[in-house]
């Protein structure tokens, strides 16, 4: 059986793409980097990523592993979530 952590791969470079407004046409782009996964006591997934920083601090970033496809994408998931963003299609596409 496929889990969503098999959708990533240890040190590869991922996106988290967040909306500050309600149309989704305002996007909030930060740069992970996935570390692994851990099991936790409930039986649940968590996947663990690094926040990617310029200035060289790095913070983790926890995702259950049930949320993180709507939100964590590789750079073609990126690219198409971005084109319906600035189409203006992208809200009628997802719930807010």
């Amino acid at each position: 059986m496929s889990t969503e952590q098999d959708r990533y791969q240890i040190d590869a470079i991922y996106f988290l793409v967040l909306f500050c407004d309600s149309d989704l046409r305002v996007p909030i782009i930060r740069t992970l980097r996935y570390v692994g996964n851990h099991r936790r006591k409930d039986d649940t997934t968590a996947l663990l990523f690094l926040d990617v920083d310029p200035q060289g601090s790095s913070d983790n970033i926890i995702f259950d592993e049930s949320k993180a496809a709507d939100v964590v994408l590789n750079a073609a998931e990126l690219l198409g979530r971005l084109e319906q963003c600035f189409a203006g299609t992208l809200a009628s596409t997802r719930p807010c």
